[in-house]
């Protein structure tokens, strides 16, 4: 980031702007986790990510049967939505600002060759309402279908792709969305810990590389409108 980029941001209108969309995109996703929690998607118990084995231990599971893996006793609902209230804004944060460093260094670092003008120039809010309530919708789908880690890898998949081929910019998109699927599902279950169930890929949830994916039409959206200028 250049010098000049740090005082665009540091400009109080764009400051503004930017806070505010950091703001609204955490407090979305802040309700979608306290959806995750009413359908024990998560579970913030205090007894979290106990390992225990298949029955038949003589038998190699590439990925372990979902409902053996983990066992967690179920706190009163009230109870992990306090807990889940210390971490949930410093953890989104620091995800979408992470998620924002990746889109500013590919948007720099990617040949010239590979189309991305429109996704680095300023949209309309209006732009980002379609994809922001698609993704929720995905996010609260998510939260329903939990126990069918497969069939929402699948259909978030599939959706991915059909998503791809109508928008544009693609390529750029295509390379955006793995980095921030793997990143992202990594993060949320090898680094912070996040006490989903049926976890199976970087002890989280197979659906959630492809969730992130989708999300990244939204963040797109959001990035567009909250960083770059007319000019841009």
């Amino acid at each position: 980031m250049t010098t000049q980029q740090i005082l665009d941001i540091m400009n109080p209108k764009k400051f503004i702007r930017i806070a505010g969309v950091l703001l609204l995109a955490v407090s979305i996703c802040a309700i979608g986790d306290f959806y995750h929690i009413h359908t024990r998607a998560i579970d913030y118990s205090t007894v979290i990510r106990e390992s225990i084995a298949p029955a038949d231990t003589d038998t190699f599971y590439f990925f372990p049967p979902p409902e053996k893996q983990y066992v967690s006793p179920v706190d009163p609902l009230e109870i992990q939505l306090v807990r889940q209230l210390k971490i949930i804004f410093p953890f989104f944060i620091t995800l979408f600002l992470g998620m924002a460093v990746i889109y500013a260094l590919l948007s720099k670092v990617l040949s010239t060759s590979i189309e991305k003008r429109l996704s680095t120039s300023l949209t309309k809010f209006s732009e980002a309402i379609e994809p922001g309530c698609f993704f929720m919708a995905l996010y609260f789908l998510s939260g329903f279908a939990n126990a069918e880690p497969y069939f929402l890898f699948i259909v978030f998949t599939i959706i991915f792709i059909g998503r791809l081929f109508t928008t544009y910019d693609r390529v750029f998109v295509l390379i955006l969305s793995l980095i921030v699927g793997v990143s992202g599902a990594f993060y949320e279950g090898a680094i912070c810990l996040v006490p989903y169930r049926n976890a199976l890929l970087f002890d989280a949830p197979i659906w959630l590389g492809p969730l992130y994916m989708n999300g990244v039409f939204a963040f797109r959206a959001f990035y567009r409108y909250a960083v770059y200028d007319e000019n841009q």
